[in-house]
Order: C-alpha cells, then sequence, then structure tokens
C-alpha cells in the first residue's frame, strides 16, 4: 500500500478524525483527483474537474475535525 493510499484510508476512518495532519489531507485530496487551486496563504483550495471544491485552512499541523468531515462527505 502506498503513501497516498494510507493517508486516503486514514482519511476516510471515521475513528481517525483528530489525528490527521494537513499534509495526509492534502495527499488524499490529490490522490482523489483533487487539483490544488488557489492558497498562498494559510488557506489552500483544492477544486476536482468535476467542480467539487473545498477550502482548507493551514493552522497548524493537525486539521480539524469539521474539515476532515467535509472532505469525506467530498470523496464519498
Amino acid at each position: 500500500m502506498s503513501k497516498a493510499d494510507k493517508a486516503l484510508a486514514k482519511v476516510m476512518d471515521p475513528a481517525k478524525t483528530r489525528n490527521v495532519s494537513f499534509g495526509e489531507a492534502t495527499t488524499a485530496l490529490e490522490r482523489a483527483g483533487f487539483i490544488r487551486d488557489l492558497g498562498s496563504g494559510s488557506h489552500q483550495v483544492y477544486r476536482h474537474p468535476d467542480g467539487r471544491r473545498i477550502c482548507i485552512p493551514r493552522h497548524g499541523n493537525e486539521i480539524k475535525p469539521a474539515y476532515i468531515k467535509q472532505i469525506r462527505e467530498l470523496l464519498t
């Protein structure tokens, strides 16, 4: 299993909502076909070719559970 597959599995696991780093979340989004659209500061915007978008703030290393839930909804 590759690093990207492990990151995607961790993001999709409901038991791991609190321990997902920014790098793991962005790796999972990129693995699912999302492309970094905007963001040179503390917020990164990822866009999928079919129109789905998400903005993820980067404040510290871990992402808040609300954003992980949004990512899960986008990927299902």
